[in-house]
C-alpha cells in the first residue's frame, strides 16, 4: 500500500503528466463545446468566469 501511495504522489507531481492531462481534458472539452459553437484554449483562463463551463454542462 505504501508503494502505491508513493507512485500516486510522484505521478501527481510530474509536470509532463500534468501537461498531458491538461491537453487531453482541453481536447475533450472542445469536442463537446463545438456543439455550442465555441471552444477553449486555456482551462484556467477560459473557465474562470464560468460562462464556458456552464455551456459545457448544458451540451
Amino acid at each position: 500500500m505504501e508503494q502505491e501511495n508513493d507512485w500516486d504522489r510522484d505521478l501527481l507531481l510530474d509536470p509532463a503528466w500534468e501537461k498531458q492531462q491538461r491537453k487531453t481534458f482541453t481536447a475533450w472539452c472542445n469536442s463537446h463545446l463545438r456543439k455550442a459553437g465555441t471552444q477553449i484554449e486555456n482551462i484556467e483562463q477560459d473557465f474562470r468566469d464560468g460562462l464556458k463551463l456552464m455551456l459545457l454542462l448544458e451540451v
